[in-house]
């Protein structure tokens, strides 16, 4: 779909409207054709909700591109995997409630080209016990100012994923192997990013990965911007 370089308000609600249709059927949505400044990309977040900020980081469209994990911030996936992919996760899992959407627009791609892997949580075939323990079993969210406990699936079913933040409490992790066999044997979509490309996700519901690199990509550059609904 062909977007304008300036976004006229109705043009904006029409295209909320849009992603959140396909978002409805599928979990996410991908155009290889978005905006083309920061301001446009707000103005789509500001119609899908309220844009998000984190407290480690104020900005509302935050760039993103691989480093080395001694250059990366603390607590971060990239000060943990570096210039590698990243496992599976929902954005801003730390937080009390995680954002409902994961708006992901891309600058360049990198040297590497390397995609983004995503998979819909609403296709996992689940026993009714996995359903339960997805949704009792306790973890703890470490590595923040105020550690807080959480299960995988909260009363609303959103999910929250991301084992470099969440720990468990118990003496099992069963919820960890119940989400990696999904992982292992559902299909993944692949993402192809394109420079503007959108794709926006949600959060709650799709699982997202930044894929392997054959060659450094300090290049990358995605802006990350993250949507409140409630």
């Amino acid at each position: 779909m062909y977007l304008p370089v300036v976004y006229a308000r109705t043009c904006i609600d029409r295209l909320a409207r849009e992603i959140d249709r396909e978002i409805g059927k599928l979990g996410y949505w991908f155009d290889a054709v978005g905006p083309k400044t920061e301001d446009e990309l707000l103005a789509i977040a500001r119609s899908l909700g309220r844009p998000l900020a984190d407290r480690r980081d104020p900005r509302l469209a935050k760039p993103v591109s691989p480093s080395s994990s001694d250059d990366a911030p603390a607590n971060t996936l990239s000060a943990r995997y570096g210039f590698g992919g990243f496992p599976f996760h929902s954005d801003s899992a730390h937080w009390t409630r995680p954002a409902d959407l994961l708006l992901l627009y891309c600058v360049t791609p990198g040297a590497a080209g390397r995609a983004t892997f995503l998979q819909d949580s609403h296709t996992w075939v689940l026993p009714p016990r996995a359903r339960r323990v997805l949704r009792n079993e306790p973890w703890c969210v470490a590595g923040v100012s105020r550690p807080f406990l959480c299960t995988h699936v909260d009363n609303a079913g959103g999910l929250r994923v991301n084992y470099d933040c969440m720990k468990p409490c118990g003496l099992t992790a069963e919820a960890k192997s119940i989400v990696a066999a999904q992982l292992d044997q559902l299909p993944k979509i692949s993402v192809q990013w394109a420079p503007a490309s959108l794709l926006v996700l949600d959060n709650r519901r799709m699982l997202h990965a930044r894929g392997p690199a054959t060659v450094c990509d300090a290049d990358r550059v995605i802006i990350r911007t993250l949507v409140g609904r409630a």
